[in-house]
Order: structure tokens, then sequence, then C-alpha cells
């Protein structure tokens, strides 16, 4: 590649000229010692993880318990980084008398997780010349020694120099009580609460790779790169439920449920966090920050509350013809005064036509055919606590050397007018079993529409900012969607032997989602984060330069209407059109040429994707052989585009590392994926670069494979055993990417590279007894 991307300037023309296409001789005498680094491999290792659950059960008549243990053990990817689990399950049900009932589940878990400086996408990219370790061991500071274009990936994993630690306390209670007062009426009260607390410990000493990178490869001593962090969350949370419920038939064939529910939940998060910089000693990590100029203190704090309440009534005639009818009311702290409340009734019918007796004729085949229709609204208010109400921020700002307090607008502009997001929802389906139910299939056709979909939008920066490079922000009901979708599952019992037992899970879901409608005022394109809203396109759309490819050598002519050449990035250019060769012609019949050239800007950005998938589909297989049993499940995921950062890692310079399949355009290789070599241009100047990165994320995988084997229950009663499988499973195993440019990658991380699916092997046993 370097020798590529400098043949293209005239720097290279045979492996005489090798030494010009270093940065120093230092680099170019590692090249020719052979001293080539391969960073992934030194930060990432083959990691483990270990599972263990024991659980007891048991009871009498009146009261039945159940209790677990478990453990998780893993070691990660990278050297340094593992996670540890412990947790506990205690459910306890006990039947006072014939009315009351009471019981209580509760859970707990405690997490331990030291992370590892993560970073994959970096140690692929990474300049592979010199060596990690010094002859006695150590980490060379720069790989290439009298070279400091290149800092080490690997100082932190030296002892002391850098660490981040999580710690997360969870508990969970759900405690009810159940009165039956009279036949049919129950009244049932839970509870169901969440007590979280976590907390972050950070640093980043000196002889870490950010010191260096900050500070220099000679650096020495302390200074505002060597930090420590701390971070704590307090999360306190609670759902109040009581339900009623009436049971009655009327004259053997008309059944009755009427039921009522009230829900109240409360969320309550308080946040602080601290930090001092330029910490003399690596020993003190996070222990001992002190109140003094170098330090940070913040604190945070957040509720909300919601009420909720249902009324609903089920209705059954024969079991053959099915009525329900629901409305529920809900209120939440999250909106403003006059927006927090709204109402949600739903309806429903069903009808089991293979009761009817016209379908007598078909119970030797049909088992069951139900056809069922629903119509209703749900809604969400899923917006941060406080957002809906005006508030000011305190700061302080520097005026004739003195700290002056000061007040000023939150980052959030209020939306007052902001409601409920609603969507209305028209379900049409049919359940359907034949051959004694050999075979079961679901099918749903569902037809959504939302509106006032709630989306966080930035304002013009013409409208001030925040700070200097912070824009207001503010919550908008913004558009309406449509979704129009199939679900469908299909359950077979393939063979069904003595011996021999083989069924299938078939799943498919086909989905069409669209904006139709923007707010008043509204533009056309509205982006938020890697998301475009756009009439007409899904709501997680991208908005981007539609890259067709790379100008060819016989297209000189072209190029140059655009100000390009062969070897550039080609972009389609909405609403202009080929007239000749040479020529363009836009809609209003304005033409451009090499003389009059198109200037291509951020207006020519159109939708060139959508990040959820148009389908997916599923099939999980199990076979069963006397005591062996096989399942397999695979899926696949299509229609959907990816943002694929490690595609813009392409280096028309040659200076950095790239993955070796990329294959880009030279005079002898005249490629369409990436644009030319060439050591005098880096990838930024190359117009539309950066949607590069957007490329089709369809995919086909095996997800996981898992035999086992069940011993023999009359070997297992001589050892007082009740059952005893041994299993392994293989996850991962298996992926095909539609796109070319995602080799050996799994389209399943939906971009994201630092922490990657991998292939494990579990090997396990259930024991009971």
């Amino acid at each position: 590649m370097l020798r590529d991307a400098n043949a293209a300037t005239g720097n290279w023309t045979s492996t005489a000229d090798d030494s010009r296409l270093f940065t120093s001789d230092a680099a170019y005498q590692a090249h020719l010692a052979g001293q080539y680094i391969d960073w992934a491999d030194l930060l990432m290792q083959t990691g483990y993880t270990q599972n263990y659950s024991l659980s007891v059960s048991g009871g009498t008549e009146k009261t039945k318990a159940y209790m677990s243990l478990n453990f998780s053990d893993e070691n990660g990817q990278y050297k340094g980084d593992d996670y540890k689990v412990y947790s506990t399950n205690i459910r306890i049900d006990h039947k006072v008398n014939n009315w009351l009932s009471a019981g209580v589940n509760m859970q707990a878990s405690y997490v331990h997780q030291n992370k590892a400086y993560a970073s994959l996408e970096s140690a692929l990219c990474a300049v592979p010349l010199g060596r990690a370790y010094d002859d006695n061991g150590n980490i060379n500071v720069n790989p290439v020694v009298d070279d400091g274009n290149e800092i080490n990936l690997l100082l932190n994993t030296a002892g002391g120099v850098y660490k981040n630690q999580n710690q997360n306390l969870k508990l969970y209670m759900n405690p009810y009580v159940q009165i039956t007062p009279m036949k049919g009426l129950t009244l049932i009260s839970r509870i169901n609460g969440t007590l979280a607390y976590s907390r972050t410990n950070y640093f980043q000493g000196q002889g870490s790779y950010q010191y260096y990178v900050a500070s220099g490869a000679d650096a020495v001593g302390t200074n505002s790169s060597v930090y420590a962090a701390v971070t704590q969350n307090r999360n306190y949370n609670y759902k109040w439920e009581n339900v009623l419920t009436y049971d009655f038939t009327i004259n053997k064939d008309h059944a009755f449920t009427v039921t009522g529910v009230t829900t109240w939940n409360h969320n309550q998060t308080d946040n602080s966090y601290l930090k001092q910089d330029n910490i003399t000693d690596n020993k003190f990590l996070w222990h001992g920050i002190s109140s003094n100029s170098a330090a940070v203190a913040q604190t945070s704090y957040n509720m909300s509350k919601g009420l909720g309440l249902v009324g609903r009534l089920n209705y059954s005639y024969l079991g053959r013809y099915l009525f329900s009818a629901s409305v529920r009311h809900d209120g939440s702290s999250r909106l403003a005064d006059g927006n927090r409340w709204d109402t949600f009734p739903a309806v429903s019918a069903g009808w089991r036509i293979s009761d009817e007796q016209f379908m007598e004729g078909t119970r030797e085949w049909l088992d069951n055919l139900k056809l069922r229709v629903g119509y209703g609204v749900t809604g969400t208010a899923s917006i941060d606590p406080y957002t809906s109400t005006s508030h000011l921020d305190q700061s302080y700002f520097s005026l004739g050397g003195q700290k002056e307090l000061v007040y000023m607008f939150s980052e959030n502009y209020t939306n007052a007018n902001l409601g409920w997001e609603k969507s209305y929802n028209t379900n049409i389906g049919v359940d359907m079993a034949v051959l004694k139910n050999r075979i079961d299939l679901a099918a749903d056709f569902y037809y959504t529409k939302t509106k006032g979909v709630i989306w966080q939008r930035y304002l013009p920066i013409t409208n001030g900012g925040y700070n200097a490079s912070t824009q207001y922000y503010t919550n908008m009901n913004i558009c309406s969607t449509d979704n129009k979708g199939v679900e469908v599952t299909l359950n077979t019992r393939n063979i069904q032997t003595k011996d021999f037992k083989w069924s299938s899970t078939l799943t498919y879901s086909f989905n069409k989602e669209k904006v139709t409608s923007l707010a008043d005022g509204t533009s056309n394109y509205v982006t938020n984060g890697n998301y475009t809203l756009a009439k007409g396109s899904p709501v997680n759309s991208f908005y981007k330069y539609k890259i067709t490819g790379i100008w060819q050598k016989g297209e000189a002519s072209d190029a140059a209407v655009f100000g390009q050449k062969p070897g550039d990035i080609k972009i389609d250019i909405p609403g202009l059109k080929k007239s000749e060769i040479g020529k363009y012609v836009d809609e209003e019949g304005v033409e451009y040429t090499a003389d009059n050239k198109y200037t291509i800007s951020e207006n020519d950005y159109q939708i060139i994707g959508h990040n959820s998938p148009d389908w997916t589909l599923g099939l999980q297989n199990t076979l069963n052989w006397k005591n062996f049993d096989l399942s397999v499940f695979m899926f696949m995921r299509w229609g959907q585009m990816i943002n694929y950062s490690m595609l813009t890692r392409y280096d028309p310079t040659g200076a950095n590392n790239f993955p070796e399949y990329f294959n880009y355009w030279t005079e002898s290789n005249p490629s369409n994926d990436f644009p030319a070599a060439n050591a005098n241009m880096a990838l930024k100047d190359y117009t539309g670069y950066y949607s590069l990165s957007y490329v089709d994320g369809s995919f086909f995988k095996i997800k996981n494979i898992t035999l086992g084997y069940n011993l023999p229950k009359d070997l297992l009663k001589k050892f007082g055993f009740e059952k005893l499988r041994v299993y392994g499973t293989i996850t991962n195993p298996f992926v095909v990417a539609k796109s070319h440019l995602l080799k050996d990658y799994d389209p399943e991380m939906n971009g994201s590279l630092n922490y990657p699916l991998t292939k494990q092997l579990v090997f396990g046993l259930n024991l009971s007894f």
C-alpha cells in the first residue's frame, strides 16, 4: 500500500526507493529487520466464562419455597478484562387460608468488573512497525525507538497505570397479597421495588497510553492528563399495582371477566461525580480526592412519577365468540401541566371457527381455527424528567480576574406543549392447528399509525448556544408515522416416533415504516445524531451522500464536471442527469460542464438507507434420539443499513494500517470500493468520504448449536440423582454478510467493533436430585 500511495505521487518507482516510504530512518530499519507487531493479538486473548447455579425448592401443601445461588466469572476478550456476577433468587408463596394468600420474590445481584482499555479498531489500524517490548520484557513507549510518531497500545496493560472498575449492587423485591373474599372475586396487590447502586472508579496515571498521547513520549511527572474520577449512581423505584378481577357466568354459556387496575410508579435517581487531575503518585488511584483547585465535584438528581387507571371487560360465548374492551387513563409527571394525562382505549374480538357445527367435517384434521381482530391505542412519554419545565443552570465566568456566579437557561429549551406519543394499532390475526397439533400456525397483520412522535431536535445556532460548542435542544411531537407488517410463527412436529423426534419453529416478520407528516414549521429533513427524519422514509434513516462507486479512467470527462478525476469518490446527485459525455443538466435546465463545474455540498444529501431491517427470519430445529438432543438456531436479518466505522479507517496515504481486503483504486486496479491510494491525500480530502462507512448490513447466521445427553434414569437412581444432563454449545459459529465490505465482521453488532461477538464453546451439566 505504501508503494502504491507513493507511486501515485512519483515518490516511489522501485524497491530502491523504499526508504522514502517511512517517517524516519529508524522506522525503515525496523522494516528491514522484520520487526512487525500484531497489535490485536497482543491486546486480546482467548477468554473463558464459568457459570454455576445451585437451586433448592420444596414446601408443604400451603407453603412453597425456592432459592437459587448463582455465580458467573468471565475473563473477557481483552487482557485485564474480567466480569464477575454474584446473584440469588428467593421465592416464597404461602396460602394462609381459603381466601388469603401472600408471597414474595426477592432477587439480589452484585457485579464487579474490571474493564480493559478496549479499542480493537485502533489496534487493527495502528502502524504495525517496531517492537512492543524491549530485551528485558518492558513495554516500549515507542514501538520504534527514536521515532515518536506512534505510542505503544499495550501501555495500559502495565500494572498500576490504568484502571477502569465498575461495581453494581441491585436489590429487587416483589411482595404480593391475594384476597378471594367470594367465588369469582379476586384482589391482588403487589409491589415491584428496585434499589440499585453503582460506582465507577477510573484512573489514568503517569505511564498510561493516554498520558503519552496527550503529553508526548518524553513526558515525565504529573499533569492534567493524570487524573482519577469516581461516579456514583443511586436508583430507587417502585411500582404498586392493584388488580381487582370478578369472573362470573350467566346461563352457563356467557362468561364474563371484569377487571379494574390501578398502577403507581415512582422513579428516583441521584448521581455524584468527583474528578481530580495532576495526581502526583499512581499509588493513590482514586483514593483521597481532595477539595483543591484540581478537583471537580458535580451532583444531580431527578425524579418522576406516574399513575394509571385501567378498566377491562372480557366476554366469551360458548368459548367460541370472544370479546374484550378496555380503557386506560395514564398520567406522567414528566410532561407539563395540561398534557400529563391521556386516555388509551382498546377493543378486540375473536371467533373460534373450528368449534362451529358447519366445521364438523374437518374434525379429523383441523384441531383449531381462530380468527382475531383488535384495535387499540398505546402511548409513551419517554423523556427525561424536568425537560418540560423551565429552570436555570448555575455557572461561573471570569470577569476582571474574579470568578463570578451567573445563571443561564438550561441546555434543554422547554416545550410546555409536548404531549404523549400515541400509537393507533390495528391487528388481524389467525391461529390454526392441524393434524393433531402437529402443525401450529399463528399469523398476524398489523397496521400502526403513530402520532406525535417524540424527537429531540437541536435548535438553529442563530438562536444562540448553551455554550461555545453546545446547541440548545428541545423535545417535540415532531411527526407521524405508518407501520405495516406481518408476523408469522409456525411450529411443526415433523417426526414423532418412540426413539426419534424432530420439531421446528419458524418465525418471520416483515415491517414497512415511513414518516407520513412532519410538524408545522419543520423542514423535511430533521437530523438527531446519526438518524434523520424525512417524509416517506423510516424513522431511523441515514441522510448522507449516496456513493455509487469510484470514478474510472474512462469517465474523466464526467468526473471533471464535479471538479474530480478518476480515483475520486463518485457521488449520486439528486435531480442531476447526464445529457452527454462531460455534460449534466439539473431539474431547472442548468447545464454543468468542466468549464461550469457543479459544486457538491450537503444540499446533495439524500436518504441512503435505514437501520431497521425490512424483514427477519428465524428457524429453530430440535432433534431428540433416545437420550441425545440436538438444537440448531439460525436467523436472517435483511434490508437494513449499518454504520461500520472501520470502513472510514482506510488511509489513502498508506501511513496507517487497515484490513487487507480493502480494495482501493490504482491505475492497475480500478476498484469501485475505495478511492485512489495517494501519499498526498488524506481520506478527508475526498469529498463524501464519511459515507463510505454506510453499508448494507443484511446477513445470515447460525446463532448457536447445542448437543446434549441425558444419562439413563436407572443409572442415576443408584446414586440418588433424578436427572443429569451434559451438553455442549457453540455460539456464533457461522455468519455470511451480503456485502463483501463486511468480510470477517458480524453485522449483528450493528457497526460497533471494540467488543466483537465471539465464537464461544460452552460445556455444562444440569443435575437434579
